[in-house]
């Protein structure tokens, strides 16, 4: 096999891994942007609070069971007023501030926004899943990329010119970063046609990648806390995209590669020296192909793909997955967006706060290796149920209503240790938060490859994720909530999230409930035919 495939397999995974989906390391640039003080013009006297949720007490610093808390003006000590960031504090509390909580100040005003910044570039993520899905079909891989690695690049600028009096700018330069690693993303899923039989691994590994991309951002958090600022970190990620440049033009086709690809197949540069001439008839040729291919599958399948898209919209068990998916990504967001709020009331400090950052982030690397566990799950179901199939055209979406099982149960089990207060179990709900996101994209992913004609996956499944976006705009009010009339406890929300977690068992036992009275009209019509040929012998 060509080298040249595997140098684009090992780039586009390291591609993935290094870009497409940082934003979903939210958790610990969160932390990184509240030390550095963005949004902090909107705490005043009468709300600031020590990171990470405070009490206020009239003379002292008191931790409580849900944070701890201060009160510039109650902790004024007329012996000895110091200057604290525009703030009269005095030197002892000075003191508790630096030894416990790391020089900064937070308001519950400020994490809002900072939760409505991931709120709006996640939710936006998903609604541009459509329209990267038309342009990457309309004009190919070279100007989708030019597309996305710009939008990175923004994204990069715009985090270097921000300080805190531009906190606003946050909201384009995260939407940037989101938008522009999806379509990345997208790009690379394709390389999985240079490698046949393996096509399916290929895509579930650059999948993966996208998931434990989100550790970049904790490499950022680590070379913050080592006293490089975030200015420095974006200027070097920005001439990093260097790399994303020589990799278009070099390891990734002019418009797309085909399935199945001819031996001899090239790209990259070799595009540009093909005349056009040569290109339209490749192109021509490619769709004969495709078009042949689709009258195969045709005659050799009962069902047919003929049918607009918005036949297939209009199913339940379209819907039935899209609530199943917009629910537990609710779930996964919500999670994701207010973790270090949730954390500080359980580890009491800065120090053992950061420490399980740290750990969550790290945990986030290893997506990559849980990714083909739900594919293992869907295969070894699929054998097994195929040995004693009465109908084996049932057996595909049998075999995936395990998934959305297995995702429901890992969804709610997660849910039920965030809601245990053991600051140690928090460890097992890290690990379980990568394996539940994991199963959650790739299971519905292969449901709609699965239940419905291929020609449609794009469209069925870009609108799954833009409702699972509109679910997503959720998160901000549910955080507000939180932290506005429940006094910052979490507790409440959690359990519900529980519920919310257990109703989506509806989706398996609606796949089974189908299949079961698919099998029934299959019976019915087996016997039905087998009475008409026996009335026509007699």
């Amino acid at each position: 096999m060509d080298l040249k495939y595997f140098l684009a397999l090992l780039t586009g995974v390291l591609e993935c891994l290094l870009f497409s989906g940082i934003l979903f390391g939210w958790a610990s640039l969160n932390y990184v942007l509240q030390q550095d003080g963005y949004f902090s013009n909107l705490c005043d006297e009468s709300n600031q609070t020590y990171p990470h949720n405070v009490s206020k007490s009239s003379n002292n610093v008191v931790p409580t069971a849900s944070a701890l808390s201060y009160n510039a003006t109650a902790l004024l000590d007329v012996e000895g007023i110091s200057s604290y960031n525009g703030f009269n504090t005095t030197e002892p509390t000075k003191q508790i501030h630096e030894e416990n909580l790391g020089q900064i100040i937070t308001c519950d005003a400020q994490s809002e926004q900072l939760n409505l910044v991931f709120t709006i570039a996640s939710s936006l993520l998903s609604f541009s899943t459509l329209i990267n899905g038309y342009i990457y079909d309309k004009f190919g891989t070279w100007v989708s990329r030019v597309i996305s690695i710009t939008l990175f690049t923004i994204g990069c600028i715009l985090m270097i010119v921000s300080n805190v009096e531009s906190s606003w700018l946050l909201f384009p330069a995260m939407t940037c970063f989101a938008i522009g690693g999806i379509l990345m993303l997208l790009t690379n899923l394709q390389i999985g046609n240079l490698f046949g039989r393996f096509r399916s691994s290929v895509i579930t590994m650059m999948s993966g990648a996208l998931d434990s991309s989100s550790f970049v951002f904790l490499m950022y958090k680590m070379l913050y806390d080592e006293g490089v600022s975030l200015n420095t970190i974006f200027h070097v990620t920005a001439w990093c995209t260097i790399f994303l440049w020589v990799r278009t033009f070099i390891l990734l086709p002019r418009n797309h590669i085909p399935f199945p690809i001819k031996k001899d197949y090239q790209f990259g540069l070799a595009d540009c020296k093909s005349r056009k001439k040569e290109l339209e008839i490749i192109e021509m040729k490619e769709n004969q192909e495709v078009e042949a291919l689709t009258e195969l599958t045709n005659e050799n399948q009962e069902s047919t793909f003929a049918g607009p898209a918005s036949f297939y919209i209009k199913k339940g068990l379209y819907w039935s997955n899209t609530m199943h998916f917009s629910l537990l990504q609710l779930r996964n967001y919500f999670f994701m967006s207010s973790l270090v709020n949730w954390l500080t009331p359980l580890t009491g400090d800065s120090n053992t706060l950061n420490s399980y950052l740290v750990a969550f982030g790290t945990c986030q690397l290893f997506g990559v290796v849980f990714a083909p566990f739900n594919g293992l799950l869907i295969d070894a179901a699929t054998r097994i149920l195929r040995k004693n199939a009465k109908f084996p055209d049932l057996v595909p979406l049998k075999a995936v209503s395990f998934s959305a099982l297995a995702t429901t149960l890992l969804g709610t089990l997660f849910s039920i240790v965030i809601v245990i207060p053991s600051l140690p179990l928090q460890y097992v709900s890290f690990i379980l938060q990568v394996i539940f996101r994991s199963f959650l994209y790739g299971g519905s992913m292969s449901f709609i490859a699965i239940a419905f004609p291929g020609q449609h996956f794009g469209k069925l499944y870009g609108l799954t994720m833009c409702v699972g976006g509109l679910f997503g705009l959720l998160q901000f009010p549910l955080f507000a909530l939180v932290l506005r009339k429940m006094d910052g406890d979490f507790f409440i929300m959690n359990i519900m999230f529980v519920f919310i977690s257990l109703l989506t068992l509806f989706h398996p036992m609606r796949i089974y409930m189908w299949c079961k009275h698919k099998a029934k009209k299959y019976e019915k019509s087996i016997v039905n035919k087998t009475e008409e040929e026996t009335d026509k012998k007699s």
